[in-house]
């Protein structure tokens, strides 16, 4: 997949590795690249188109497969990782809203793109997962329970580290079919 004439969508695309992604693509070539933010009234950065999604939200994820309809890769980025421990209160409501975000938002994503991509003649999801998953720390609860995505829900494939972050992906044909689990390096990184 080459990102020069795309057209990418980038969850949590309003800071850090999320907007660098985004940057990058815009550097690398793409048509347009859409930036999935929970405000988009507060986002603005020359190049990108900003799009409001929560990715927790089913009507968030259907307006953005609406809107960005054009789309040939996904980069599911949004996460969040929250503080907490085993013994304190509200440790169950900390683990339900990391896993709502870490793993039920890529399946929706997924969900709502597999068909967008399809569409267009086939793409990419490109699932961005925290190093936090691979260590058990009480003041992470939930984290590595969270990022299982990586797994279960992408490829069983990391194929980059990057910084703390790795990477896991999956090409659709455009029949909506998984056809590779191997995610080439398209960021030259």
């Amino acid at each position: 997949m080459k990102l020069q004439d795309a057209s990418v969508l980038i969850t949590g695309a309003n800071r850090g590795i999320g907007l660098a992604f985004a940057e990058a693509a815009l550097a690398r070539g793409a048509r347009k690249v859409y930036a999935g933010v929970r405000s988009s009234s507060n986002f603005s950065n020359r190049g990108l188109v900003p799009i409001k999604l929560d990715v927790t939200s089913d009507n968030d994820v259907a307006d953005a497969a609406r809107i960005c309809n054009d789309v040939t890769l996904v980069i599911n980025n949004a996460g969040i990782a929250l503080l907490g421990g085993l013994l304190k209160a509200g440790t169950s409501d900390t683990a339900r809203m990391q896993i709502e975000t870490n793993v039920f938002g890529i399946l929706r994503m997924t969900q709502a793109f597999a068909p967008v991509l399809a569409k267009n003649g086939g793409g990419a999801f490109l699932n961005v997962l925290s190093a936090a998953s691979w260590i058990n720390s009480g003041a992470l609860t939930g984290i590595p329970a969270s990022y299982i995505k990586g797994d279960a829900l992408a490829t069983n494939a990391p194929v980059r580290a990057l910084l703390t972050t790795a990477v896991t992906g999956a090409l659709i044909n455009k029949k909506g079919e998984l056809i590779d689990s191997t995610v080439k390096n398209i960021f030259g990184i």
